[in-house]
């Protein structure tokens, strides 16, 4: 009887604790919406919607009627950064956002507003925005995508906009009628960045120190539109090591030192010491009849080769 007992008491215990095992089935992380078909939210809304109806996936999310007070500093966060910044970060859901703002004003993104904000996964930037504030992306680490094709009025993306975005994959810049400057180190270390279209850049005067430096990945570069085009800073390109970069017909433009990368005397970057751009493509006659040198001397000891400069 003893023995018996003993058996059922051990025999309840098993069950019991098989019972209180979590079940080792996963949660679905299914998305919601699409890149092509997102999810109507009004900005008022938001907060609650984040809470009850985002998925575990991707939230594709179409933010209506933004206000103002957005992208104003939050209280009680440790960035400084926005409103709206803190809001998605706190929820930590995966957002790809489009946005559309309350008002036809122009739109400063301020400096840090998404800084560290890594539930981003890509943004459709609004007509209303003129500029981008320095650090304004800084680190928000899981962007993919950057679309400003519908921005004709931005202007100016500034320093270290979108520094240290390692995962970013292409940058759109299509119809940016009004562009004029890429800020120092803008999107420094991009190491998955693949392609950016410039196309319609015909104001763009200025890509400065770094802006595209690191950019392992990254193919091709047409700047041939970009007729306004003065300035390619110091290191703009450096580490770019499969770049092809086609560079415009203008006057007289300025090239920075190592502007499209410099040879290591060891190992220096994917394995390689090649760091320079794969290849640089110059009209056949150029207006600016220095601009052959000037690629060459950008860097020294050795010089760009000229085996890597063609013609179009």
């Amino acid at each position: 009887m003893l023995k018996d007992r003993i058996f059922l008491m051990l025999l309840f215990l098993l069950l019991f604790m098989a019972c209180s095992i979590p079940s080792s089935t996963s949660t679905a992380y299914t998305d919601t919406g699409s890149i092509d078909n997102p999810v109507a939210v009004e900005y008022d809304n938001l907060q609650n919607w984040l809470k009850n109806d985002a998925s575990n996936g991707t939230n594709y999310i179409k933010l209506n009627n933004v206000p103002t007070s957005a992208f104003g500093n939050a209280t009680n966060d440790d960035y400084n950064r926005s409103v709206l910044g803190k809001m998605l970060e706190d929820s930590e859901k995966k957002i790809f956002l489009e946005f559309e703002m309350k008002g036809n004003y122009d739109l400063r993104i301020c400096e840090k507003a998404f800084h560290e904000v890594r539930c981003l996964k890509g943004i459709v930037f609004p007509t209303q925005l003129k500029s981008i504030e320095p650090r304004a992306f800084e680190n928000a680490g899981d962007l993919r995508s950057l679309d400003f094709s519908k921005c004709t009025k931005l202007e100016k993306i500034d320093n270290k906009a979108f520094s240290g975005v390692v995962f970013l994959e292409k940058i759109d810049f299509s119809n940016c009628s009004s562009l004029k400057t890429i800020g120092d180190g803008a999107f420094q270390g991009q190491f998955a960045l693949k392609a950016i279209d410039f196309s319609d850049c015909t104001k763009l005067e200025e890509i400065n120190a770094s802006a595209f430096s690191s950019s392992s990945d990254l193919e091709f570069v047409d700047l041939s539109k970009c007729s306004k085009l003065k300035k390619l800073g110091r290191r703009v390109f450096e580490k770019s090591p499969k770049a092809v970069i086609k560079l415009p017909d203008v006057e007289d433009l300025s090239i920075g030192d190592w502007a499209f990368g410099v040879k290591r005397a060891s190992s220096y970057y994917n394995g390689t010491k090649d760091a320079w751009c794969k290849e640089i493509q110059i009209p056949v006659s150029p207006k600016d009849t220095n601009l052959k040198q000037k690629i060459k001397t950008s860097c020294n000891n050795p010089k760009y080769p000229d085996d890597k400069i063609t013609t179009y």
